[in-house]
């Protein structure tokens, strides 16, 4: 899809890349009023004391 230039890839090209990749779930949590815009939640629960 994009050309292998061998050289380090633009944030642009790597978020383009991201969201074609996972693009359903990026924009779940619009369609899915259960699912929580970010997971800082889940990361509290994990996290030490």
């Amino acid at each position: 899809m994009y050309p292998d230039t061998g050289g380090k890839q633009s944030t642009t090209v790597n978020l383009l890349r991201r969201f074609r990749q996972y693009g359903d779930a990026v924009l779940r949590f619009i369609g899915n009023f259960t699912v929580p815009f970010t997971n800082n939640t889940a990361e509290r629960a994990v996290r030490m004391p």
